[in-house]
């Protein structure tokens, strides 16, 4: 499979809140680890990559829920 590959998955609405809610709480301790280090590389980048798979799953499940 290529890097840049799609690919897509079936998730029942609980398992996108949940993934959703997780995502969520990841990206503030990666936020905390980026400001306390701005040289951190490779928060940097999960915390981007983290963020597009957050902002996809909220376009699948509104975020009212």
């Amino acid at each position: 499979m290529k890097k840049d590959e799609l690919f897509e998955v079936a998730l029942t609405r609980e398992e996108r809140t949940f993934l959703l809610r997780h995502l969520e709480g990841m990206l503030g301790a990666l936020n905390y680890v980026v400001g306390a280090d701005p040289d951190n590389l490779q928060a940097r980048r999960d915390r981007e990559l983290f963020t597009s798979m957050k902002l996809k799953l909220e376009v699948q499940l509104p975020r009212h829920l």
